[in-house]
């Protein structure tokens, strides 16, 4: 981790954003606070994100995202190859009713960013399961 996302995952656990969660994150995220991206899966219809929040990366969350419209996929240039080894600090991840039973969704990581549509989330805790 570059010292750059030390100081910004400091200021995330110091409380940083407390109070301005989104939607997905107060239902993901319950009372723990900031969380690291363990992985996401783009499949065909389907997105699948398992994140845990950094006190406690056993406390794992496999969130479902079913009938998915991958919208986009960005990634810095200037990322080096290291930096993106997973787990990945989750600097945001927001939700915006579209409508219909539909949601579009942002994952927002310090070096790489999701964007699609889906339905709400079917989420899961499997605690102990990395």
């Amino acid at each position: 981790m570059t010292m750059r996302q030390t100081a910004e995952r400091d200021w995330f656990l110091g409380g940083g954003f407390e109070g301005v969660a989104s939607l997905i994150e107060q239902q993901i995220y319950g009372s723990y606070g900031v969380h690291a991206l363990l992985s996401i899966t783009l499949a065909e219809r389907r997105v699948v994100v398992v994140l845990a929040p950094w006190s406690d990366l056993a406390a794992v969350t496999v969130a479902v995202f079913n009938s998915a419209d991958l919208r986009h996929v960005w990634a810095a240039h200037d990322t080096r190859l290291a930096e993106f080894a997973l787990p990945w600090d989750i600097i945001g991840f927001d939700s915006a009713d579209l409508g219909g039973g539909r949601w579009e969704f942002v994952i927002n990581c310090i070096n790489v960013e999701f964007c699609w549509r889906s339905a709400w989330p079917v989420a899961e805790q499997r605690h102990g399961e990395a």
